[in-house]
């Protein structure tokens, strides 16, 4: 039998999660860490997402005042769904909007 020859196995290697964060800021001789932090969502976006869930609020609300039989007219039926899909369409918007930056 042939001896066999025992694999070397490679260095791990360091992923970025395993990195130390070394982004400091120097002012006056005192090292800060840099804690800034990207938000998916600006301040904006948290506005128009509240608007949206105000309309949608609404468009329920219209649906529950129908006083017609089961709420069959016109208020149940047709205006109410319309508040709810534009509270709807708000709530898309407000995701997928980005708010302009400034440009230096």
């Amino acid at each position: 039998m042939k001896p066999t020859k025992k694999k070397q196995k490679a260095p791990l290697k360091k992923h970025s999660f395993q990195k130390a964060d070394t982004s400091f800021v120097e002012k006056k001789g005192v090292a800060k860490v840099n804690t800034s932090v990207n938000m998916p969502f600006s301040k904006g976006n948290f506005k128009i997402m509240l608007t949206g869930i105000g309309v949608l609020l609404l468009g329920f609300i219209v649906m529950s005042l129908d006083t017609e039989e089961f709420g069959q007219g016109f208020i149940g039926l047709t205006l109410g769904p319309i508040i709810v899909v534009v509270g709807f369409a708000i709530q898309f918007f407000a995701i997928f909007h980005s708010p302009k930056t400034e440009q230096e």
